[in-house]
């Protein structure tokens, strides 16, 4: 939404109603539905983007991509757009602080710039919903953000409910029903009780996409991996369930292990995990044979007594400099690949 048409004070005379150059009004009238078209158009391409690389879904499509551009008649400098035809929109946005600034002429209460009457200067084909048929309010959307992914860091009290509901909701879709164990879970107290940890020194890594997670202990000589999930990975239990940014979620994972192992090679920490054999366990058996990491215990167990869920408790030391050349090689691929789908400027 465009407030008003206010022009230099140089130029005011010349373009006013009365005894005003109906022909220059137009002229500039003209400009501004082009410019209207041409952010019709860009918003347009990165919405087209964002569905194509699956980090908004199609109804998400609907609801945020820009419907219309208006402009508003209210104490603006170009008289003829009270006549130039535009139809009006039928639904007016108010300031949330209207009242704060407003006052009453022959145009009636205005506040904010204008009087409140929207012209459109350009529309989509894609028509804005009527608001009894709205599936969402404004500020139930996803936020837009300029960096493509990234990662929510908590620690101990910071873990708030919501957070844990995520955890939740993401090892429902990417593990078995027998190995969810944050079900009835609401504070990061009794999230650490389930791993075992102390809940002040319990951290989470999540992806601000909600499709992966990584939670994990700093002590004294190690550092304890308890839970790592992400969503459509390798043998995920429901992979294809939801949609995700496979590549990215993948990228941006690989560079956080990469982060915390390093961190743990740095001051002298060896690494504690229990890895799923179908999920966690190559990964790590592939980092072993890269030389990236060295195990020195690995113990098979079932999950439970009655379960076919094989784990293996492991601890791992790493290699310094090799995780570096790896970390190094995952920043320089994440960054590759998000050049070549940068977002257009909005």
């Amino acid at each position: 939404m465009l407030d008003n048409v206010e022009v230099p004070e140089a130029d005011q005379d010349m373009l006013l109603m009365v005894d005003g150059d109906i022909e220059a009004q137009k002229d500039i009238l003209e400009i501004y539905k082009t410019c209207a078209e041409d952010i019709l158009k860009k918003d347009r391409k990165m919405f087209d983007l964002m569905l194509k690389e699956g980090r908004i879904t199609k109804e998400q499509y609907k609801e945020l991509v820009l419907k219309d551009v208006t402009i508003g008649t209210g104490l603006g400098d170009l008289g003829i757009l009270r006549n130039s035809g535009l139809e009006e929109t039928e639904e007016i946005i108010v300031p949330t602080r209207k009242y704060e600034h407003m006052w009453i002429d022959s145009g009636g209460m205005n506040y904010g710039g204008n009087d409140g009457t929207q012209l459109v200067l350009a529309s989509s084909e894609i028509k804005r919903k009527p608001k009894d048929q709205r599936r969402h309010k404004i500020e139930e959307l996803p936020l837009l953000y300029k960096n493509q992914r990234e990662v929510r860091d908590a620690k101990g009290k910071q873990i708030d409910e919501k957070m844990i509901e995520t955890l939740s909701n993401i090892e429902t879709i990417a593990f078995r029903d027998e190995q969810r164990i944050t079900d009835n879970v609401y504070t990061y107290k009794e999230l650490a009780e389930q791993y075992d940890i102390n809940p002040e020194k319990m951290e989470v890594k999540l992806s601000r996409e909600n499709d992966w997670y990584m939670i994990f202990e700093e002590r004294e000589e190690e550092i304890y991996i308890a839970d790592l999930a992400m969503l459509n990975g390798m043998h995920s239990e429901n992979k294809g369930k939801v949609s995700t940014d496979l590549m990215g979620s993948t990228l941006e994972m690989a560079e956080e292990l990469s982060k915390l192992m390093l961190y743990a090679a740095k001051h002298g920490k060896k690494i504690r995990v229990n890895a799923t054999r179908e999920t966690s366990y190559p990964m790590i058996k592939s980092a072993q044979k890269r030389g990236s990491i060295v195990v020195e215990e690995d113990e098979s167990r079932n999950w439970t007594e009655t379960s076919d869920i094989e784990i293996h408790d492991m601890v791992f030391t790493v290699d310094e400099k090799k995780m570096k050349e790896e970390l190094e090689k995952v920043r320089k691929t994440r960054e590759k690949r998000e050049n070549r789908i940068q977002l257009p400027e909005r």
